[in-house]
């Protein structure tokens, strides 16, 4: 809402806080004042306000019959009537008489009235049942400003409550103490003219009814402040007076007439709407009428009895179309605390009023009755309070079994298209909706909501949109479109309609998890088939390597053989080392497996001898191509014919980085262990490859496999030894670091 209508709601209840609070006082100031039977108002004339037990009934008076003599005495030119009973009452003991003589035109009528003192018969009616009411039409009056602060219509019917409500509490202090006689002057020129409003206004602006309200504006604030004034400094304009009474009962026809001929042109909602108050505002003017005709001639005190309820039906009507229709078009979410007071406020009242009226005629003792009957209105406000929550926030007790139902479904659902199925069904089994909308965030629709927080209405859409929300993640919404009759709905249809987003969101982001570990399950088992292919096609590739090199040694054997030369003994040893090589390799192929390790004492000179032998075909120098210097007996703990692949792999490298020209160096000592390098003088490895070179099939070379140092690096860290590669000076230079045998025996 916007501030400045907030201010105007919170300076009205404010403003009748503390004009109730000067009520009670003058109404406290009142009690027990003796008074002669009947009202004389502060103008001094007769008012037919009273009660059945004052007899007034069998007098020949009628309303604005002025008092002119008291004990026989004609009052003095100047004197205030009014002021001249209470000095003659003053003093004067309850069952006593007083002569008084009233005057209408050239008429006078004298009347002996017994005295008697305001007791809480009169306190109850004309105080506290006006007051009740008086609360009850301007709460009602002030929500639905509150509601829809802008709207001409909100505004007439809350300006016609506060009069009324004014009116009501200014009522009983204008018949005794006068405290505030100005203000209810003003209020009976108010109430009719706030009426016209209404009628002119309500439920919306009509360029039509323009005219109507600059008379009212023109005419009827003059008036009011006339009467205001009057009422203040004792002028008497009687006439001016009797016609704004008179205005009542013909203001609260006009409104039931305008609402009828509203109701004959409208059709559809607005046609809807409007009969849902009709009813209503019509009875306010007929029973005010009625009411006002029989007071008039038979000085039965039906008008004032009656006039509470009678003007309670009018707001009472608004308000109840308001509720279920929206009449206004607010737009605005109910709230308990705002609604069900004015309920158990009224319930109160009829239960209390209905049974001290009934004990009256029973004539029981005055504390006996007085006692019942506020019983009774306790009892009629706490029922009445019960009924409002449970038929205007009626969602908590309704919904509560579709929150479990709703949970219980949702946890068996895994796909999102059926949780949005069942929350539309539920929520439209139970909520009065013609449509309920589940929009997830990836529509583009969902946007407007999720940015917001909580349920709330969108004027652009003209729906309450509810976030789907699960710790800090914007699932969707739900979009729940009026209800039907356009009813308003309560925060506790928001409230429930939250829990639902809530559990929704919950199902939503348990389905998504689930999607996510079904797709990473799927990922997983494909990516382990591609890492199994993938070591199969590596140990496939590590096993065509190892056996090129056999290959290409019993070529030469053969080629040497073929040429009629001698093969000498170490050749042949040679040829049946790798035969059995051979044969464990094609003993792995039928395991599909790496052969496990067979960790031993091995000379390291013995197995680079063995890996010079194994190249040599493939030398172009021959064996004193490459330089070995092995310093003293070095051995390590590891498989020979793992150490002896890593070997083969870095002197085959190494031979064909440095060319036909460069050196290649095979060194071994010991340092803190064993240290074996592999050099040659070759151009190098750039910056921009080094961290590739022992992944499988990379290679620099055209031809190459790029098999070899990634066979290296396998062995070398299954043997849990070290493996680098540096640039120092002109040479490469691999660094295998291992443990020597004697420090491992050692650590044994």
């Amino acid at each position: 809402m916007a501030r400045a209508p907030r201010v105007v709601v919170a300076v009205a209840a404010v403003s009748y806080g503390m004009l109730l609070a000067v009520a009670l006082s003058a109404a406290i100031q009142a009690y027990g004042r003796p008074f002669p039977s009947l009202f004389v108002d502060p103008f001094g004339d007769f008012s037919n306000v009273h009660l059945p037990a004052w007899g007034i009934a069998r007098l020949d008076l009628r309303a604005m019959d002025h008092l002119v003599a008291i004990d026989h005495r004609p009052l003095d030119a100047g004197t205030s009537p009014v002021e001249a009973l209470e000095a003659r009452l003053s003093g004067s003991s309850a069952g006593s008489t007083v002569p008084l003589t009233f005057e209408r035109g050239d008429a006078r009528t004298e009347v002996t009235a017994a005295i008697r003192r305001l007791g809480s018969d009169e306190l109850w009616l004309f105080f506290g049942v006006y007051v009740l009411f008086g609360i009850a039409t301007l709460w009602l009056g002030l929500v639905v400003l509150h509601a829809a602060p802008r709207g001409s219509g909100a505004r007439a019917y809350a300006a016609f409550s506060t009069s009324g409500a004014v009116f009501f509490a200014t009522f009983f202090d204008y018949h005794t103490t006068r405290w505030m006689s100005p203000v209810f002057a003003a209020m009976t020129a108010a109430v009719p003219l706030t009426a016209l409003w209404v009628a002119a206004d309500f439920p919306r602006h009509s360029p039509r009814t323009r005219p109507l309200r600059l008379a009212l504006a023109v005419v009827g604030v003059p008036v009011a402040i006339l009467v205001t004034a009057a009422a203040w400094r004792g002028w008497d304009i009687r006439a001016l007076r009797a016609g704004v009474n008179f205005l009542v009962p013909v203001s609260l026809a006009v409104v039931a007439l305008s609402m009828a001929a509203r109701l004959a042109r409208s059709e559809g909602l607005d046609r809807l709407r409007i009969r849902s108050a009709f009813f209503g505002v019509c009875m306010a003017p007929a029973v005010v009428s009625l009411g006002y005709v029989v007071t008039a001639f038979s000085n039965t005190p039906l008008f004032h009895l009656l006039l509470p309820f009678a003007m309670f039906l009018v707001p009472a009507a608004i308000g109840r179309s308001f509720l279920r229709h929206d009449i206004v078009e607010s737009r605005a979410v109910l709230r308990p605390h705002i609604l069900v007071w004015p309920a158990a406020v009224f319930g109160g009242l009829v239960g209390g009023f209905t049974l001290w009226c009934g004990l009256k005629l029973l004539a029981i003792d005055q504390s006996v009755v007085i006692v019942l009957a506020l019983l009774a209105a306790a009892v009629a406000a706490t029922a009445s309070w019960r009924y409002g929550r449970l038929r205007l926030f009626a969602a908590r007790s309704r919904f509560q079994p579709t929150i479990e139902e709703l949970a219980n479904e949702l946890a068996e659902l895994r796909e999102p298209a059926e949780i949005a199925s069942t929350l539309r069904a539920l929520i439209l089994r139970w909520l009065p909706t013609p449509d309920v909308e589940v929009r997830f965030a990836s529509t583009e629709a969902a946007g407007e909501a999720i940015e917001g927080s909580g349920a709330r209405w969108s004027e652009s859409r003209s729906e309450i949109l509810v976030p789907m929300r699960f710790a800090s993640e914007d699932l969707g919404l739900l979009a729940v479109k009026p209800k039907h009759g356009q009813a308003l709905y309560t925060t506790e249809d928001l409230r429930l309609l939250e829990t639902m987003a809530a559990l929704a969101a919950v199902a939503l982001h348990n389905a998504h998890a689930l999607h996510e570990v079904q797709a990473l399950r799927a990922l997983e088992r494909a990516a382990s088939r591609e890492e199994t292919r993938l070591k199969l096609d590596a140990f496939s590739a590590e096993m065509a390597h190892e056996m090129a090199y056999s290959v290409n040694y019993f070529r030469y054997l053969l080629r040497e053989l073929g040429r009629s030369s001698s093969v000498d003994a170490e050749e042949l040893d040679v040829g049946q080392e790798e035969l059995e090589r051979l044969e464990g390799m094609l003993a792995q192929l039928r395991r599909v497996q790496a052969r496990p390790l067979e960790l031993r004492r091995v000379e390291v000179a013995d197995i680079v001898a063995r890996a010079v032998r194994l190249l040599e075909p493939t030398l172009p120098g021959g064996a004193d191509r490459v330089a070995v210097h092995i310093e003293g007996s070095v051995a390590v703990r590891a498989d020979g014919e793992a150490l002896l692949q890593v070997i083969v792999n870095l002197l085959k490298n190494a031979l064909q980085a440095s060319g036909a020209s460069g050196a290649v160096e095979v060194r071994a000592f010991e340092r803190s262990g064993v240290v074996i390098e592999v050099r040659d003088t070759g151009p190098g490895i750039s910056s921009g490859i080094r961290e590739r070179i022992f992944q499988p099939w990379f290679s620099t070379k055209a031809d190459g496999g790029g098999m070899g140092l990634s066979i290296v690096q396998r062995v070398v860290r299954s043997l849990d030894w070290k493996l680098d590669v540096a640039r120092e000076e002109s040479w490469t230079v691999f660094r295998i670091q291992a443990p020597s045998w004697t420090s491992r025996e050692e650590a044994e």
